[in-house]
């Protein structure tokens, strides 16, 4: 073999570099399409979770003929309902009996701080969070419709009743049940002055503007850059999917909502009562 033919094996630096730029430009046209593939992965599971909730009202419903509560606060606590005080509990809690979630339901009687920490998957959305516990507590991504005002949605607090399928006058298919809440993704795990739209518990907050939103504003993504003040986000809709809040409508159906709908149109879907009409490719 002569020392020419030696020289001919191999790659030279520049052919190398050649191949490692070429790779480079390669990963950078797909890594968006695998990050699409993961969001839309993502974005499916948490709709099946909403699914779940809807169907979890509908068995509520059939039981009791109303929709539950949507919570509110107690005379000792200042945001919480009392320990017992189960009709001011959340509907997170009761729906968890038709969520197969029986365990954690029979705690809130009996063990209250283990109550309040227990983490319900069901609840959260992959896109926002990891299954654990934020802040001291099970959290919920979603949040029941109180309506354009927040008298006239499919989720009242304990204080002003319960709303049964015959109060939607609107249509369950034309009305708002529940949706994804608007939270700030940079103090998910963290206190911000001002910010208490994600600082208790699922089971037994009290303040309508956690566990029930109105649908007075269309809704917007989450806030994720810390300047960005926290109550930006009360009493809306919204979520950390590219252009849609996943939502969930008093028949039972799930669908995205955009983030660009009108006001009057989501004002419509958010009223049980408003008569107003509807066209659901509006949203």
């Amino acid at each position: 073999m002569t020392t020419a033919s030696l020289h001919r094996r191999g790659f030279t630096l520049v052919e190398l570099l050649v191949v490692i730029a070429v790779i480079g430009v390669l990963a950078a046209l797909l890594l968006p399409a695998v990050q699409a593939a993961r969001e839309a992965a993502r974005r499916m599971t948490c709709s099946n979770h909403l699914k779940q909730v809807a169907l979890a009202f509908h068995l509520y419903h059939d039981t009791h003929r109303t929709f539950p509560y949507g919570g509110d606060f107690g005379p000792v606590q200042t945001s919480s309902a009392d320990f017992g005080a189960f009709h001011n509990y959340t509907w997170a809690y009761h729906l968890l009996p038709y969520l197969e979630q029986q365990a954690v339901y029979d705690l809130g009687g009996a063990d209250f701080n283990r109550f309040r920490q227990s983490v319900v998957e069901v609840y959260l959305c992959p896109s926002r969070r990891d299954v654990r516990v934020y802040r001291g507590g099970g959290k919920s991504d979603y949040a029941a419709s109180s309506g354009a005002t927040g008298l006239d949605g499919a989720v009242q607090q304990s204080r002003r009743g319960v709303v049964g399928l015959n109060a939607i006058r609107d249509g369950a298919s034309q009305t708002l049940l529940a949706a994804e809440s608007r939270l700030h993704q940079a103090f998910l795990d963290r206190h911000q002055a001002g910010y208490d739209m994600d600082n208790e518990d699922m089971f037994t907050n009290g303040w309508e503007d956690d566990n029930t939103r109105r649908a007075q504003e269309a809704p917007e993504p989450d806030l994720r850059r810390e300047f960005e003040l926290g109550s930006l986000c009360d009493f809306q809709f919204g979520g950390p999917h590219p252009g849609v809040s996943m939502s969930a409508l008093c028949d039972g159906s799930v669908r995205g909502v955009s983030f660009n709908v009108s006001v009057a149109v989501y004002q419509a879907l958010g009223g049980r009562h408003d008569g107003q009409p509807l066209d659901l490719g509006d949203l």
